[in-house]
Order: structure tokens, then sequence, then C-alpha cells
């Protein structure tokens, strides 16, 4: 009798949440930032400079049409403010939907910058970077 009831748990687990409205779309606004070891090994003055943001940590592997977008800001201070935001659907009602996450990042390109300290914020979250780096930031494991 306990079989029937671990099978109707682990489908209830893997379906689609039926108390989400399937056409409404979901959003998340900034997040960690996570920058790229790749773009500091190469940082070059004036060239194209791109940080990435972990905007959504857990979404359900059936959400569609899922669109990660920043756009970035640079202050005279040095303060570099990184609008990152995510829009998806939820799944379908119905839908069996493995029970892992998808996280959902958005690549922020930045123009123009020079050597320098800067100071990252993308919403709550900020990072101090060195330009050129000559040794990694700390990065939030939930970047890796």
């Amino acid at each position: 009798m306990r079989l029937p009831a671990l099978v109707l748990a682990l489908t209830a687990a893997c379906t689609a949440n039926p108390d989400v409205d399937p056409h409404a779309v979901q959003t998340a606004e900034g997040g960690r930032i996570c920058p790229l070891p790749e773009q500091l090994a190469r940082f070059t003055e004036g060239a194209e400079f791109t940080v990435r943001v972990l905007v959504a940590e857990c979404i359900s592997q059936c959400a569609r049409e899922v669109v990660a977008t920043c756009s970035t800001r640079i202050a005279p201070d040095r303060t570099l403010t990184l609008d990152a935001r995510a829009t998806w659907l939820p799944a379908l009602d119905g839908e069996m939907c493995p029970s892992s996450c998808k996280r959902v990042f958005a690549d922020c390109p930045i123009l123009g910058l020079t050597p320098g300290t800067y100071s990252l914020r993308s919403g709550v979250h900020s990072l101090s970077l060195d330009l050129p780096s000559t040794s990694p930031p700390v990065v939030d494991p939930s970047c890796l």
C-alpha cells in the first residue's frame, strides 16, 4: 500500500504547479554577480568586458520562453550598476517536469573600462573588482 502513495507523491512533485497561471509572466531582477575568469584573464582597456549575473537560482526545468537581459550604467565613482532581468512563462498545467532546478544567467557587456577598481552592483548584491586582475575575486559558489 505504501508504494502507490510514494508514486503519487513523486508524481505530484514533478508536475507543473496548478496554482500558477501558465500564461502569467514570471520575473526576477538583480542577482549574484559572477565575474567570468576568461574575461578577467584577457581584460583590455576599452574593449568589451562581460560580467555574468545569476538572475534566477531555481526555476522549473519546464519554464518556457526564458529571456535574460542586462543593461549597465557606469557612475563617475567607478560604480557599475548591472540591471539584470529575466522573464519566463511557467510550465503548462499537468506537464511532467524534472524536480531539479534550472538557473538563469544574464550576460552584461560593458564598454570603455579603464584599469582600476570598480564596485559592481546588481540588486542587493555587490562585488569589488580590480582590472586588470592579479588574482581572481571571491565568487559566490552558486555562480559555479
